[in-house]
């Protein structure tokens, strides 16, 4: 599962990154969609980070094989993914406090917060 994992969020790292990439070069410039875009890119890139910083200090945790998707296995196991996306982070900044992922994080729900706001006005 730890492949899988590893895998999978290399391929986000990379979805988000082409994404935010389309999104800045798009002609004109839409604000909305570059803090959209940019806040999704900032999201990922912190919640990977976390995610590769507890690989490389705790190897063997249960949150490095746990799974990051929610597919559904039954009822009431969707929200797995879910669940142990918010364990990490909370494991994160109980052990780490605000560092670099943690502010990269905070950075993108903020952008991602603002064009839900802008495209709200």
């Amino acid at each position: 599962m730890a492949r899988t994992n590893f895998v999978l969020m290399l391929l986000l790292i990379a979805l988000s990154s082409v994404i935010a990439g389309v999104v800045f070069f798009q002609r004109p410039l839409d604000l909305t969609a570059i803090l959209g875009a940019g806040g999704f890119a900032l999201l990922t890139f912190g919640w990977t980070g976390m995610y590769f910083r507890l690989k490389r200090e705790m190897p063997q945790h249960g949150l490095v094989d746990a799974m990051y998707l929610n597919l559904p296995r039954g009822f009431g196991q969707r929200r797995a993914g879910l669940d142990n996306v918010v364990r990490l982070i909370r494991l994160h900044f109980a052990r780490h406090r605000v560092d670099v992922w943690s502010t990269l994080l905070i950075a993108g729900l903020g952008m991602l917060a603002a064009s839900l706001i802008g495209s709200a006005v």
